[in-house]
């Protein structure tokens, strides 16, 4: 299993879930001109933002044996609760990092970084 960009990964209803947080009313005055797929679009705007922090700062030669849904789905909410809470600021939530590392997704870093 590996990653795949058209899966989304975190639904409106499973971060409802997760957080409490309506994303359809946190985004509410959010600058989207598609009121109906803002969710949808800020979600997949965040796991972008998540999968793209992660190849470029860990060792990803092993993902395609070790990748886990699972694991980048809990990451990736812890994530996107942050970004609610303090905008987005290019920092990976540190429970978010946590989890990663834990399911060994983020234990080889990149040399030079």
């Amino acid at each position: 299993m590996s990653y795949n960009a058209t899966t989304l990964y975190v639904t409106k209803d499973s971060f409802f879930e997760f957080s409490g947080i309506d994303l359809d009313i946190e985004l509410d005055n959010a600058n989207y001109d598609n009121d109906t797929l803002k969710a949808n679009i800020f979600l997949r705007q965040q796991q972008k933002w998540l999968y793209d922090y992660m190849f470029y700062r860990f060792d990803t030669s092993k993902w395609d044996d070790e990748w886990d849904d699972a694991l980048f789905t809990e990451a990736l909410k812890w994530q996107i609760k942050r970004v609610l809470k303090y905008g987005e600021d290019d920092m990976l939530d540190p429970t978010a990092y946590r989890v990663l590392r834990q399911g060994a997704m983020a234990n080889r870093k990149k040399i030079g970084l």
